[in-house]
C-alpha cells in the first residue's frame, strides 16, 4: 500500500474514542465515535439503542457520524471491522485508542491510518493536535470545551456528544488534503509505507510482568539514587520484589500503581532496607496494602534473586555507560544536521530518528533492527545518515 491509489482501493472507517485512564489499571473506555467513510457498509455498525446513541445534529456533516455506547456495546461486536485487512481504520493521533479498544474488543488491529503521523511528512509540527490540524487544513475550528469533562456519566450531555461527534466529523476531508500535500511534495510513499510499519508496532498493550516492574518505578528525580538501585544486586533484588508486588497488587484491584505505592517509596524503600524501617504514609503507600507490603518487605530479606532477575542485573551493569554519555554531543550534533538535511524533503525528523535510533547507530552500526537500516529510510536516505555520522567516536 505504498501508493494514493492503493489506498483509495479500501474502504474507510474513521474513528476515535473518549475514555478514563485516572483510576484504573487499565483504560475504560466511555465513547466510541464512527464516521463511515469511502467504500464502507454502514450495516456493519449497530443501528439500534442503547448500543447507538442519538443526538442533535445540525448539518449533514455531524448527521453521518455514529456514537457508540461501550456500556451497552460488546466490544466482540466490533473485532471483525478492527481486524480485516480490507479496511483503513483511520484515527487521529492512534496510540492510546488503540490500546484501550483492543482491551475492549480482544482485537489486534490491521490496516491502520494515523493522520497525526501522516502530517509529519506533509511538513506540520511533530504530535500535532488534532484542532490546530483541521484548522490548518480545513479552516474549521474545533470546540475544546469537553476535553476533561466527565465521559463516564450517564447520559451524556448534547455538548459532549456534539463535541465526540466533530472529532471524527472531519477526518475524511483532512485526509484527502493530507495526500494533496504528500503528492505534492513527493512523501506519499514513504507515508504509507512508514504508516505499515507503524500499524505493526503502535497499539501493542505492554504487558507488565514480575520482570519489568521495575522499569516502571522511574527515579529520573533522583539520578544517583538510580545509579544506586541499579549497579548494586542487593539493592536492584529488593527493587525488583517491591516493584512485582505493586504490579500484581496494581492488576488486582484495578487500580493505577501510584494508588498502591508511589515510586518514591518503592525506590526509598529498597535504598533503606533492611536496616532502617521504612516510614509509612497515605500518600507514599495506601494503607489497604500495608500488610500486602509487609510481605514483600520479608521477601526482599529472604528470597534469593531468580534466574531472570540475575540475568536482567547482569545485562545492566555490561551496558557501558560512559561510552554512552560520552557519545550525547555527537547525536544532539547529528540531529541538528538532520534537522537540516530534512527541511527540502517536508519530512519531521522526529518521525524519521529519534535521537536513541542515532544513538544506537553509533553503538552498532549494523544493527538489523535499527529502523536506520531499513526500509525507506535506509533506501532513500542512507547515504544522507552516512555523511551526518561523527568520525572518530
Amino acid at each position: 500500500m505504498y501508493s494514493r491509489e492503493a489506498f483509495f482501493r479500501f474502504s474507510h472507517l474513521y474513528l476515535d474514542t473518549e475514555f478514563n485512564w485516572t483510576d484504573t489499571y487499565h483504560p475504560k473506555l466511555a465513547l466510541l465515535q464512527c464516521l463511515p467513510g469511502n467504500g464502507f457498509s454502514v450495516e456493519k455498525l449497530p443501528q439500534t439503542s442503547p448500543q447507538r446513541m442519538s443526538f442533535e445534529a445540525d448539518d449533514g456533516k455531524l448527521d453521518r457520524c455514529m456514537l457508540f455506547d461501550p456500556f451497552h456495546l460488546s466490544g466482540s461486536l466490533f473485532l471483525p471491522l478492527f481486524e480485516d485487512p480490507g479496511i483503513v481504520k483511520i484515527f487521529h493521533a492512534c496510540q492510546s485508542d488503540l490500546q484501550v479498544l483492543q482491551i475492549w474488543s480482544g482485537s489486534a488491529f490491521s490496516n491502520v491510518f494515523d493522520t497525526q503521523l501522516a502530517a509529519c511528512f506533509c511538513d506540520f509540527p511533530y504530535s500535532i493536535s488534532l484542532a490546530k490540524l483541521t484548522e490548518a487544513l480545513l479552516g474549521v475550528t474545533l470546540p475544546k470545551t469537553e476535553t476533561c469533562s466527565d465521559w463516564l456519566q450517564r447520559p451524556l450531555t448534547e455538548k459532549q456528544m456534539r463535541y465526540g461527534v466533530q472529532d471524527v466529523a472531519y477526518l475524511d476531508e483532512i485526509v484527502d488534503a493530507l495526500f494533496t500535500l504528500s503528492d505534492r511534495y513527493g512523501t506519499t510513499g514513504w507515508m504509507l509505507e512508514e504508516m505499515e510499519t507503524f500499524c505493526r508496532d503502535v497499539g501493542q498493550i505492554e504487558e507488565v510482568t514480575a520482570e519489568t516492574a521495575w522499569r516502571k518505578v522511574h527515579m529520573y528525580f533522583n539520578p544517583r539514587c538510580k545509579k544506586q538501585l541499579l549497579s548494586d544486586p542487593e539493592l536492584f533484588h529488593r527493587l525488583y520484589i517491591l516493584a512485582a508486588w505493586r504490579e500484581e497488587i496494581a492488576k488486582e484491584n484495578n487500580v493505577p500503581r501510584r494508588r498502591v505505592a508511589s515510586d518514591g517509596f518503592l525506590a526509598d524503600s529498597a535504598l533503606r532496607l533492611p536496616v532502617v524501617p521504612v516510614r509509612t504514609s497515605r500518600k507514599n503507600l495506601d494503607p489497604r496494602f500495608s500488610r500486602g507490603f509487609d510481605g514483600a518487605v520479608q521477601r526482599c530479606r529472604t528470597e534469593k534473586p531468580s534466574e531472570a532477575e540475575q540475568a536482567i542485573f547482569r545485562q545492566l551493569n555490561e551496558t557501558d555507560f560512559k561510552r554512552i554519555a560520552a557519545l550525547k554531543e555527537p547525536v544532539k550534533e547529528m540531529m541538528r544536521q538532520l534537522t537540516e538535511q530534512l527541511k527540502p524533503y517536508h519530512i519531521q525528523p522526529q518521525v524519521f530518528a529519534t535521537r536513541d535510533d542515532l544513538l544506537r547507530l553509533l553503538l552498532d552500526p549494523e544493527d538489523p533492527e535499527n529502523r536506520l537500516n531499513i526500509g525507506w529510510r535506509y533506501r532513500d536516505f542512507g547515504e544522507m545518515v552516512d555523511r551526518i555520522m561523527p568520525t572518530g567516536v
